[in-house]
């Protein structure tokens, strides 16, 4: 039975710990973006500012209408260590693991930990009639579900919505026999990608529209801007996924995952670099492939400062690509491991 050990989703986008639900919201998550209406954005971030200001703390311990993390834990990881010898047995254990996922008290916690995220995630295109008719969530609504009161159910389902569009996951929910019961995992592997987080026009253009692909820097900026009026379906959908990008970008900076390695233009082996320190229990290990700039790169010197402060590096070695290991990319472009 893996069903509770194998998770699928986007390891960098996702609630790590369920203290930022206590913060709540950041009002860089109402910045306006590609396609958003800045009355909107500015709206919603005041919403969200007083709603931060009328709220205290939340209870988590004694759960209010959420799972207490330890008890998510707890259950979890007796869930696990039943036997699964028989089919009968993995039956019962499937069954138990689908209760678990199912009981109303961690769907309100998954459901907050989906509004906040779809803070980030959602278009801010118009001001509600009502403020009890908005459609994108503020910490209000966060706080509502932990405290097992309703949430305006258009508004819920659209943020459920954006995060599975989005594929968040939420570690201390996906894992908390390990996140929160074990304080990580005791080893961590992995080839992260090496890419930046920016929509390139030419590989977006590429196969959509060619012609616009191969122009250069200018022309093709205006040729895009021609597209809202020749092909709007094609204009919409490029602002959508340029957004989605943008959104991702203020997550990782604003969101509190990332504290040592969103900086400059965001790279996803950096941010990868960091999600494994912080999936590492304080004995555990973890290893990683990275672009040897890990180590030299400007952006990355507060992170690579921290693990050698820390004493949380044991070995780098770094290599050039002369044999290549990697063949699309080029032999001198250096490695670590």
């Amino acid at each position: 039975f893996l069903d509770a050990n194998i998770r699928c989703g986007d390891a960098l986008l996702g609630v790590f710990d369920l203290a930022v639900l206590e913060e709540g919201i950041p009002d860089e998550a109402y910045k306006p973006l590609t396609g958003d209406n800045k009355d909107a954005a500015k709206y919603y971030q005041q919403r969200n500012r007083d709603a931060k200001k009328g709220q205290g703390l939340l209870d988590f311990a004694g759960g209010g209408g959420a799972m207490p993390p330890r008890r998510m834990a707890a259950v979890l990881g007796a869930i696990k260590a039943m036997p699964e010898d028989t089919v009968g047995q993995v039956e019962k254990k499937r069954a138990a693991f689908d209760a678990w996922k199912n009981d109303l008290g961690r769907w309100n916690t998954q459901v907050a930990c989906d509004l906040y995220m779809a803070a980030f995630l959602l278009p801010k295109t118009e001001v509600p009639a009502s403020h009890l008719r908005g459609m994108v969530p503020t910490t209000l609504e966060v706080r509502q579900k932990l405290a097992g009161d309703s949430v305006y159910g258009p508004l819920e389902a659209a943020g459920v919505d954006a995060a599975r569009f989005s594929s968040v996951l939420h570690w201390p929910l996906e894992f908390p026999d390990v996140m929160v019961a074990n304080g990580g995992f005791d080893v961590v592997l992995g080839n992260p990608p090496w890419e930046v987080v920016q929509l390139s026009e030419e590989e977006y253009f590429q196969s959509r529209a060619p012609e616009i692909a191969d122009l250069k820097g200018v022309a093709r900026k205006k040729a895009i801007a021609i597209l809202e009026e020749e092909r709007p379906q094609l204009f919409s959908d490029f602002s959508k996924a340029k957004r989605d990008f943008e959104a991702i970008n203020e997550f990782s900076r604003a969101g509190h995952r990332f504290e040592l390695t969103a900086r400059g233009k965001l790279n996803t082996f950096g941010l990868f670099a960091e999600l494994f320190l912080n999936l590492t229990r304080p004995k555990g290990r973890s290893g990683a492939i990275l672009p040897t700039g890990i180590a030299t790169d400007g952006n990355s010197s507060g992170f690579f400062g921290h693990i050698v402060a820390k004493k949380r590096i044991i070995s780098l070695y770094s290599f050039e690509n002369e044999e290549f290991i990697f063949p699309s990319v080029h032999h001198s472009f250096r490695f670590a491991i």
